[in-house]
């Protein structure tokens, strides 16, 4: 494993534990190394959370492939799989602190907004397939986008799942069936 995977690695454990507030000693203590050697290879902490951004971003690309690709499942399982996607290499990660990122360094977070708004290509496909078949009803998919970005939005800008100690991929699962099957009891 390379020392950047194994920095990126630390520094969720350390995220989970501290958030934002973590510092570059407490990452090169949790790995064993100088910090020296951490700067050799990072050279900021900001560099560090945008190097985080991007691998955990590029695991839920890579997974939604996953799904997509599957042929044991069909399209609205697919569909449903693909909009709770969880980085499942960074599944450990502390979602409900992301808020902290927000406050401390505004950058990162447009990075992540960007990123989220990014995502949707494939989704999309997926979305459209499935209103040809008949699996869904015919949506605006802007607005269905718009609807499940705005509740991650939230999600992440609030503190309350944190307070009231609710799972961020739970609450992204539960979000999903809603907008999928209504509030109606069938």
């Amino acid at each position: 494993m390379s020392l950047e995977i194994k920095i990126v690695n630390a520094t969720i454990d350390i995220f989970r534990e501290k958030g934002v507030k973590f510092t570059m000693d407490d990452l090169a203590n949790r790995l064993g190394v100088s910090k020296r050697t951490l700067y050799e290879n990072i050279d900021s902490k900001e560099t560090l959370l945008n190097l985080l951004v991007d691998e955990v971003f590029d695991s839920v690309t890579e997974k939604g492939k996953e799904v997509i690709n599957d042929d044991s499942i069909g399209d609205l399982e697919k569909l449903k799989g693909v909009l709770t996607i969880l980085p499942t290499s960074y599944d450990t990660i502390d979602y409900t602190k992301i808020h902290e990122v927000k406050k401390f360094y505004p950058k990162i977070y447009e990075k992540i907004i960007y990123r989220l708004d990014l995502t949707w290509e494939q989704t999309d496909e997926l979305v459209k397939k499935c209103i040809n078949e008949g699996l869904i009803k015919k949506v605006n998919i802007y607005l269905m986008k718009s609807i499940l970005t705005g509740s991650m939005r939230i999600l992440l800008e609030d503190n309350k799942l944190r307070e009231e100690k609710i799972d961020y991929s739970e609450t992204m699962k539960n979000i999903v069936d809603i907008m999928f099957d209504g509030l109606a009891i069938k």
